[in-house]
């Protein structure tokens, strides 16, 4: 029955899953045309903009990428750029929110819940399919990337590097879909749990992007998913994010557990 669950989530899953990794790719190919057809104006550009400003991008960044103009550093701006992050948010709140309090809002959860099989048995079932998706999400960055070299002779791209930085992306999308699930378990209205979720990321975004010009936000930038996914230092000096990934993971962790719990206790109301 667990397998039965799993199959029908992924056919209710995979136009979704499929159109945002297409997109994902499509925009890193693009990023990579863009950035290597423009790359002399672009070095241009970067040495005369004002001291401020590249304070400023050293800070965001986490690293000086002045010092870092090559094809590989600059797919760090690909790699953190919003249109990614937002894909990949949008995705885990819509997933998240439609197969617990989706379910519960539009009355359908009795049915999910008549089902031979535990509530936490249907809650590691969801996450199973979840995690599937952000594996092909995560992957996809990849997959642009490397069309493009491979087909076009864009680059060239240590892949390597790369695929350190699309870890650190799959740990930041399991924690945000963790936190997603925890609050999705809690929540009996779909909209109220897709509007706290996005509010909650644009608060991390705006936290993130205040603490590199603003001393008050930056003592409070830990608090924020996105302080823990930083390409570039990544790409930089070619290791593992570990102090990163550990924090992902050990919120991910707390997240999904407390939903675990909250959804197998619970007293769901369909009426």
């Amino acid at each position: 029955m667990r397998l039965a669950l799993i199959r029908k989530t992924l056919r209710d899953t995979r136009i979704p899953l499929i159109a945002a990794a297409a997109a994902i790719a499509a925009f890193e190919y693009l990023f990579v045309f863009a950035v290597d057809t423009h790359r002399d104006e672009l070095h241009t550009y970067l040495n005369i903009i004002p001291p401020f400003a590249k304070r400023m991008m050293r800070l965001m960044a986490g690293a000086d990428i002045f010092s870092h103009l090559t094809p590989t550093g600059l797919m760090s701006i690909g790699l953190a750029h919003p249109f990614l992050l937002a894909v990949l948010s949008v995705f885990s709140f819509a997933y998240c929110s439609r197969v617990l309090a989706g379910e519960i809002d539009a009355g359908t959860a009795d049915l999910l819940l008549t089902l031979p099989l535990r509530r936490s048995g249907v809650y590691v079932s969801l996450t199973a399919v979840w995690a599937v998706a952000g594996l092909c999400l995560c992957t996809a960055p990849l997959l642009g990337v490397w069309i493009a070299q491979r087909f076009w002779q864009r680059g060239p791209f240590e892949m390597d590097r790369l695929a350190m930085v699309c870890v650190n992306l799959f740990a930041l999308y399991v924690s945000v879909g963790a936190t997603s699930l925890m609050f999705s378990a809690m929540m009996s209205r779909r909209w109220r749990t897709i509007a706290l979720l996005v509010t909650l990321m644009l608060t991390a975004f705006v936290v993130n992007f205040l603490s590199a010009i603003w001393p008050p936000a930056e003592r409070i930038a830990f608090l924020s998913v996105l302080h823990y996914y930083q390409p570039l230092p990544t790409i930089a000096e070619d290791r593992w994010p570990l102090h990163d990934l550990s924090i992902l993971a050990l919120t991910a962790l707390l997240a999904w557990l407390i939903g675990l719990v909250v959804f197998t206790r619970r007293d769901i109301r369909t009426a």
